[in-house]
Formats: C-alpha cells, structure tokens, sequence
C-alpha cells in the first residue's frame, strides 16, 4: 500500500503561480508479528527509523522493517 501511495504521489501534477510543481513522498513501514508485545512508541519509532532510512537512500522510496 505504501509503494502504491508513493507512486501515486510521484505522478501527481499540481500547478502553482502558473509554475508546475512536482512532489515526492517517502515511507517507513513496521510490521510485527499478532504475538508481539511492544508499545506503540517502540512501533512508532521502529517506523520512524524506516523514514529516515528511505531518506537517507534518496528519498521518494519506502523502506520497511520486520519486527519479530
């Protein structure tokens, strides 16, 4: 779903003041197994931690992570 967003984003064309603007979006994703017992702090920052990371690799891009 994330990557079906961020496509989605990325074709997007919106003008401004007569100018074309282009936009991008990056996502970090988490998911955990039903058993797990983390706080959702620890899934917020799990998720957070993929952001970054999908910045970091240049952005426009999801980055997901497993949480066991």
């Amino acid at each position: 779903l994330a990557e079906e967003l961020r496509k989605a984003t990325d074709r997007l064309r919106v003008e401004f003041d007569g100018k074309p603007l282009r936009f991008t979006a990056s996502f970090g994703v988490v998911s955990v197994v039903p058993q797990a017992t983390l706080s959702l702090e620890d899934l917020v920052a799990a998720a957070d931690r993929a952001l970054y990371a999908a910045k970091h690799d240049g952005r426009n891009c999801v980055r997901h992570t497993n949480i066991t």
